[in-house]
């Protein structure tokens, strides 16, 4: 689901580059979460797998699952596990920037944008790109649910049509641009489970310098 274009498309002429270096930062993540192993052929699958949904706009920086469940998602045949949580840096084209004018200025834009008139060409987009692993996306709804305090809220969901199985994905997540670094969490899921907003803040908030 390229969530990146909710996050990105409405500020792309306000945004000056930034350059963060990966060494500089580390992501604390919940005491229940591991970070999947990408020696591990199905985790370095789900890892190539969702950085090809998200495109160039999302620099995945960590992806974690529930770590009860690790084992689980490795022996199944399906492409997407229960659930997980992704950390990446937001940029439009590969490159990583902030947004200029400020929480208010931003805060009126992000509430003012519809993605609904998007949503065919992303769904079509998002399938091409898993397409080589027999996937498809379907049904594919998303939108902003609010902003707070310079923090962005968007929920989205779609089917996943595999060679396997359908899975309904879920997906929550929080963006912010007008930080120093643009970063975004995302919460997936495929048992129609939410993340709230103060879970997602806090989850936002966890990335700090080393």
């Amino acid at each position: 689901m390229k969530i990146a274009y909710l996050l990105v498309a409405i500020s792309a002429c306000f945004l000056q580059p930034v350059y963060a270096q990966n060494n500089l930062f580390e992501i604390k993540l919940p005491a229940t979460y591991c970070e999947i192993d990408r020696s591990v052929k199905k985790d370095a699958f789900f890892d190539e797998y969702i950085r090809k949904i998200a495109g160039h706009s999302l620099s995945i920086k960590s992806l974690a699952l529930p770590c009860s469940e690790l084992q689980t998602y490795r022996a199944s045949p399906l492409h997407l596990p229960k659930k997980f949580i992704a950390w990446a840096q937001v940029g439009v084209d590969g490159s990583f920037s902030r947004f200029l004018l400020g929480k208010s200025v931003y805060s009126a834009m992000i509430m003012t944008f519809s993605p609904e008139k998007n949503l065919k060409k992303i769904e079509k987009r998002t399938s091409a790109k898993i397409s080589n692993y027999g996937d498809r996306i379907e049904n594919l709804q998303a939108g902003i649910l609010g902003e707070k305090n310079g923090i962005v809220f968007i929920a989205g969901k779609a089917k996943v049509i595999q060679e396997g199985g359908t899975q309904a994905l879920g997906l929550s997540a929080a963006t912010t641009l007008v930080e120093k670094y643009p970063w975004a969490v995302m919460y997936g899921n495929t048992d129609a489970e939410k993340a709230g907003e103060s879970e997602l803040s806090s989850w936002l908030r966890s990335i700090y310098k080393k």
